[in-house]
Formats: structure tokens, C-alpha cells, sequence
């Protein structure tokens, strides 16, 4: 039932106090159970509020929402094995004002299609193809596996020990990688930093790139990688000297603004490229 609704019969059994109960802050809630098999699809689109969505070893998406403001709705509908949830302002209003939160519970294999405006999006130990898009949200990720794939404006991004494939990009968000276990990654973001803390995987492909900012990895003394690592106006250092390592670093070739080697067997492949930013290699 949608809270403007609401509004109508209080005003209509307290008509003498229309005018303090034209414009509330109401709060509503719904709590919505849907039968699904297999490979589920959970799409949202939502305008303003935290969306949590958790994964569940029951073959079913539950959809809890907490609904704030006079001129939002929010619905929450099933055809097949898709369930769909929208949140939608009428009229001309604020959308920062009309506000929902969901907390959703979908089965781990579940494919993923959210986009958001504002607030925050967090998807924990999810295992099927998860696709986010915000204006300003910002997205947390906690063990989610499959082919992921982020847009955002200015959200920023932590990624915490996910695992499959992953593409990101921002315009001005900070993005946070920790504990990885990607098989491939790709980040850009034009003028946030990146982040990377963790070890590489055997064969992975990783690609950080900005075009201002800071990009900074911290990875352990046993990884093994190709690097190249450049930026044009900035400066590129690191915790990986050619003449300490002479047994393991081979064909080291290093400046201001470029390092480039092989560590150890050269396991993973590693591109780092900024324009006018800093690049840091650290060891952790």
C-alpha cells in the first residue's frame, strides 16, 4: 500500500488536523516472500535508501522494505523465476526526502541487477553475475563470486575477498580491493583512488588505471607477477628494488615514472597506469 495512501485516510478521520498531516514523514513497511528455482533473478531500481541483499541457503527471495517519505512507492512483483522491485517518486517531489531501505535474502546462485541512486548497496555472499549501477550510492561487496561487473558517478566501491571476475569503473569514487581472489580485474576511475591489498591469482589479469589520484598496492613477499606500472605526469615507487632482488627481479627497468620487471616466476599479469598520479608498490 503505498504511503500516500495513507495519508488520504488520516487526513480524512482527523480532517482537523489537515494541516498538520498534509505533508508527514510517514514509514511503511512491507515483508514479501517468493518462491524461485534455479538460477533466480533479483532486479531493483531504486531512487533513494539502503539496499542490503544477503544470500540464503532457502529456494526463495524474501524482500523486506521500509518505506519513509509521502510520495514514494515501492512494489515488489514475480514472473517466472524473476522478481522485480522498483521504488518510484509520484509527482514532482524531492527524491532525497522520499526514501526506501530494503534488506533482501535471495538463494546464493541468484543473478543480480540493481541500480540505485543514492544511499549505499552492499551484496554479501552472493555466487551468481551480480551488475550494479548508482549515481552517488556507494557499493560494498563481502564474498561475492561470478562475473561482477560496477558502474558508479561518484559512489565508491570496497570489494572485500570476492572472487570470479570484476569490472568497475567511476568517475570520482574511491575504489578498495581486499583479500582478492579475482581471477581477472579491471578498475578505472577518473579522479579517485584504487587501492589492491591482497596476494594475485596464477594466470590473473589485473588493470588499475586513473587518471588523478593515488593507486597503491600492498601485496605479500611471495606473489609473483609481471609489472608495468606508469604514469605520465606523476611518480611511480615501490617496495621492489631492481639490485636487492637481482635473483628474482629480472629485466627491472625503473624512472619516475615507470617500473616494469618480472618477481619471481611472473604468475599473474599486472598494469598500473595514471595520468598525473601517484603509484605505490608496497610489500605488506
Amino acid at each position: 500500500m503505498p504511503s500516500w495512501a495513507g495519508a488520504r485516510r488520516f487526513s480524512r478521520l482527523l480532517p482537523g488536523v489537515l494541516i498538520l498531516a498534509a505533508f508527514p514523514l510517514y514509514a511503511e513497511h512491507f515483508d514479501r516472500l517468493f518462491s524461485v528455482g534455479g538460477y533466480p533473478l533479483l532486479s531493483l531500481r531504486q531512487i533513494s535508501g539502503d539496499v542490503v541483499v544477503r544470500a540464503w541457503n532457502r529456494p526463495e527471495i524474501r524482500v523486506l522494505a521500509s518505506v519513509k517519505g509521502s510520495h514514494v512507492v515501492a512494489d515488489a512483483t514475480q514472473q517466472g523465476s524473476r522478481v522485480e522491485v522498483v521504488s518510484e517518486v509520484v509527482g514532482q517531489h524531492d527524491e532525497s526526502k522520499e526514501v526506501v531501505h530494503y534488506e533482501i535474502y535471495v538463494p546464493a546462485e541468484s543473478e543480480l541487477q540493481l541500480h540505485s541512486h543514492d544511499g549505499l548497496v552492499r551484496v554479501e555472499y552472493v555466487r551468481g553475475d551480480v551488475a550494479i549501477e548508482t549515481r552517488t550510492a556507494n557499493v560494498e561487496l563481502k564474498e561475492v563470486a561470478g562475473h561482477i561487473n560496477v558502474k558508479t558517478a561518484a559512489g565508491s566501491l570496497l570489494a572485500d575477498r570476492c572472487s570470479g571476475r570484476m569490472e568497475v569503473r567511476s568517475a570520482s569514487g574511491d575504489l578498495k580491493f581486499t583479500e582478492p581472489a579475482l581471477a581477472k580485474l579491471t578498475a578505472y576511475t577518473t579522479d579517485g583512488d584504487i587501492a589492491y591489498e591482497g596476494d594475485f591469482q596464477p594466470g590473473g589479469m589485473y588493470n588499475l588505471s586513473n587518471h588523478a589520484g593515488t593507486i597503491e598496492l600492498r601485496i605479500p613477499k611471495q606473489a609473483s607477477f609481471d609489472l608495468q606500472a606508469s604514469s605520465i605526469q606523476g611518480q611511480v615507487t615501490g617496495d621492489v628494488p631492481a639490485v636487492p632482488l637481482a635473483k628474482t627481479w629480472q629485466s627491472p627497468t625503473a624512472s619516475p615514472q615507470r617500473l616494469a620487471g618480472r618477481y619471481l616466476t611472473g604468475d599473474a599479469s599486472v598494469r598500473l597506469s595514471s595520468f598525473s598520479g601517484t603509484i605505490r608498490i608496497r610489500w605488506k
